[in-house]
């Protein structure tokens, strides 16, 4: 059985959930949430693997736009497969490593989406130093609720005990 942990920098989790909360209309994302009015779209989370790379998606609209750059959206990228400043190959190996697929989105909304909540600072301005740490095992995603840096990748930051 295999297991592949992605980090995703905290605060950015943090200003896509208040966007998404703040905001008076979402993107239902999924099918079965387009029938319902505007105004009773749940706040939700769409964690997306694809050529781009592995990111994390509020349903808040209009989205944010990305301070780093002013044509995308602002999303949370996995420390892991961030295709902003990645070889193309090395992300499509990632992608393909972690879900055993080209591509794959999940969803994130109330129970689910209440764990994710759980095991992210409480603080509007969290330190961007902190992570949240999804771990995917047989292309289902597991919500640990630990906050942790990635060993290796963030200089600067000593690892958090988990």
């Amino acid at each position: 059985m295999s297991s592949f942990d992605l980090h995703f920098p905290a605060g950015v989790v943090v200003s896509l959930l208040e966007h998404s909360l703040a905001s008076d209309r979402r993107s239902p994302l999924i099918q079965s949430m387009e029938d319902l009015p505007p105004r009773e779209i749940p706040v939700a989370l769409a964690l997306i693997a694809d050529d781009n790379g592995i990111y994390l998606l509020g349903n808040g609209t209009p989205a944010l736009p990305d301070p780093e750059n002013e044509h995308m959206f602002l999303a949370a990228w996995a420390v892991e497969a961030d295709g902003r400043d990645m070889i193309p190959d090395d992300v499509h190996a990632v992608v393909e490593g972690v879900f055993e697929a080209r591509s794959r989105v999940f969803f994130f909304t109330g129970e689910a989406l209440a764990h994710i909540v759980e095991g992210l600072p409480r603080e509007s301005e969290p330190d961007r130093a902190q992570y949240l740490r999804l771990t995917v095992r047989d292309a289902q995603v597991e919500v640990p609720n630990r906050r942790c840096v990635p060993a290796g990748r963030v200089p600067n930051v000593k690892r958090l005990e988990e």
